[in-house]
């Protein structure tokens, strides 16, 4: 209990308390400050409920055993980490490694401790995460309608500065970017989880607006695909049991979902952008001038990589590069060709489980975080990202309410959860 407490309250502290939050508290982003200030405090507590969940297991090799039998990707993904950092401790020093700790250990370590905590804590992280998304979603419609941000603005390191013309909101999680990315995520297992279609539809359109909000557009079409390809599998299943109606009812709300869809893209500064700069603005074009950053490195440098703080200097020194908007080309300048590239298979193998449907949930993912720079910053995406695809698999999220047989629950199969969960 004492594991499944810490790691609940870790996740709470990795939502609720973004980049701007803790910046006005210690110098959790910025120059300056301890060691232990770099690291959120939301990590500490993963970090503390894995080694809860450690001694509960009666030693490193019980523990291990039973985070292989169900879930072999993350003792992957972990044993990765772990070489990474050590590594760029040793070679690199000590700058990247709250980063790392915040970004990509604190995923791997909160999925080791669900893979051997009981199947109700990873219920409740669920709900939990697509229920402050959606909040998170309606404070920014609601910036966006009042034109104003509920919480003071900070520096971000790591993402570029957008056009101050352009309202873009930022709700609770930091930059429109990193919100968009989250939203994203989270969109196909809200319109998946508990509830009538009325009621999983009015989600799915909360996070849709709030994807305009932000201003993102690569999120805002892959979540328009996303929402497609569910409804079409739905309908469709619907079809095959023999049940026609569902062809009317999925062409009326085809139809009212793109009329208003477009009403609203209309209205907003997004249409503007994708509309009205040639399809190539500042924001795209920095997609493509992040790779001059390679005629200041040598082969040895893509090879073995620079480390976060001479990249620093590299763009510091010349005004004219952009913020590296690519997380991918990140981690080959930080880290070098020699990690990155294990480093992005364990990712990918981590966030793709075998005999599922999950992997449309992941390229959603994987997608959108390829087109900006919020996994090379310290975020929480990957952490929602990785705690809703293992649930999905390991416990379900069906939209139906148990059956009930002879006083005992039954659980039915869920869309997202494999035919024969280890």
């Amino acid at each position: 209990m004492l594991a499944a407490g810490l790691l609940f309250c870790g996740v709470v502290l990795r939502l609720v308390l973004g980049s701007s939050v803790l910046n006005q508290i210690m110098p959790y982003a910025t120059e300056g400050g301890f060691w232990f200030e770099k690291i959120h405090p939301g990590t500490f507590l993963i970090v503390l409920s894995a080694v809860a969940a450690l001694l509960r297991s009666n030693g490193l090799s019980k523990f291990v055993h039973a985070m292989y039998t169900r879930s072999a990707r993350v003792l992957i993904f972990l044993v990765v980490l772990a070489l990474l950092t050590l590594h760029s401790a040793i070679f690199q020093g000590l700058s990247g490694l709250a980063y790392l700790l915040d970004t990509l250990i604190a995923p791997a370590l909160a999925v080791a401790v669900l893979s051997v905590s009981p199947p109700w804590l990873s219920q409740q992280l669920c709900r939990l995460i697509v229920g402050f998304v959606i909040l998170n979603s309606v404070v920014a419609v609601g910036e966006y309608v009042l034109q104003m941000h509920l919480l003071p603005e900070s520096f971000i390191p790591g993402f570029a500065d957008f056009d101050s013309s352009d309202f873009r909101s930022r709700a609770f999680l930091d930059h429109p970017l990193n919100n968009a990315l989250i939203t994203v995520t989270v969109l196909p297992f809200a319109i998946a989880s508990a509830g009538t279609i009325i009621q999983r539809a009015a989600k799915g359109f909360v996070l849709l607006c709030a994807l305009l909000a932000f201003g993102a557009r690569a999120a805002t079409v892959t979540g328009l695909v996303a929402i497609l390809i569910m409804s079409v599998r739905g309908v469709w299943a619907q079809l095959k049991r023999g049940r026609s109606e569902w062809l009317i009812v999925g062409l009326i709300t085809a139809m009212a979902f793109v009329t208003i869809l477009s009403l609203i893209i209309a209205i907003t500064d997004l249409g503007a952008r994708i509309f009205n700069n040639a399809y190539l603005d500042t924001s795209a074009m920095a997609r493509f001038d992040l790779f001059r950053v390679f005629d200041y490195l040598s082969t040895s440098d893509v090879l073995f990589g620079i480390g976060f703080d001479r990249l620093q200097l590299i763009l510091l020194r010349d005004k004219t590069l952009p913020i590296i908007e690519n997380f991918w080309v990140g981690y080959v300048i930080q880290f070098g060709l020699v990690w990155a590239v294990p480093l992005a298979a364990s990712i990918i193998y981590f966030l793709f489980p075998s005999k599922s449907h999950t992997p449309m949930v992941t390229l959603s993912f994987l997608l959108v975080a390829s087109t900006n720079n919020s996994l090379a910053t310290k975020t929480p995406a990957l952490l929602i990202c990785a705690i809703l695809i293992y649930s999905a698999i390991h416990v379900g999220l069906s939209h139906k309410r148990p059956a009930s047989v002879s006083g005992r629950v039954v659980r039915r199969p869920n869309k997202f959860a494999s035919p024969s969960p280890r």
